[in-house]
């Protein structure tokens, strides 16, 4: 089973290279099934290829990256001071709140919710 497989196509006339066929090196002959479209096209999509890579090699030489504002620890340990003095507040005035708000007696459970936990 080391050798290719082959498409059985009886005497219809073979336009498709199968496994196992000959072999293509750079340099060779190209079969007479290739047009030479085919080999015109492959020539402009090198040509395109090698013209983008220019163009991307000259973008990466051109290209400009921002600097990094650097920030001082003394700017840090500020912005985290004035955090935590702000959730500070924020909880002050939470159990104030808390605190003025007068304690109403415990109400009697609904019938419905009476049912509901036996």
């Amino acid at each position: 089973m080391s050798e290719p497989r082959r498409l059985n196509t009886g005497d219809a006339q073979r336009t498709v290279y199968h496994a196992g066929d000959a072999q293509r090196t750079p340099g060779a002959q190209r079969p007479a099934s290739e047009s030479k479209s085919s080999v015109l096209s492959q020539e402009q999509y090198e040509e395109a290829r090698r013209r983008a890579q220019a163009a991307a090699a000259q973008s990466a030489r051109t290209r400009r990256t921002q600097p990094i504002p650097r920030v001082q620890q003394s700017e840090v340990d500020a912005y985290h001071a004035a955090q935590a003095q702000a959730q500070a507040q924020a909880r002050a005035q939470a159990q104030a709140q808390l605190a003025a708000q007068p304690q109403t007696p415990a109400q009697e459970l609904t019938m419905a919710q009476r049912q509901a936990l036996a």
